[in-house]
């Protein structure tokens, strides 16, 4: 998968498409601007590559294939989310009390 100033939703769009995982993204990251290449990665390794500098949290579901992708402010973590491999899908997400952030 290769991006140059793609959204960040356009780039996870593909990467769901490629891997079957229903992915969201708060919706306010959806136009950041992307420019990477991924070639050979696992799902975790390109994420991370995807999100390196921001603050953020996944949480994973492999038995349903589901990751969330909160993304957030320093001290605010909330928001609507996305579900980019639906058509943008959207449903809320306020921040829970204790949330581990990489």
């Amino acid at each position: 998968l290769e991006a140059k100033d793609e959204s960040l939703k356009g780039v996870l769009e593909k990467i769901a498409k490629q891997t079957g995982y229903r992915i969201f993204l708060n919706e306010e990251w959806g136009k950041k601007p992307i420019s990477i290449q991924l070639h050979n990665e696992t799902l975790k390794s390109s994420i991370d590559r995807l999100l390196i500098g921001l603050n953020y949290a996944i949480t994973w579901d492999e038995s349903k294939k589901t990751l969330s992708l909160f993304i957030c402010h320093p001290g605010k973590c909330s928001g609507t989310m996305l579900d980019v491999s639906l058509s943008g899908q959207k449903t809320k997400f306020v921040q829970p009390t204790s949330t581990i952030v990489k």
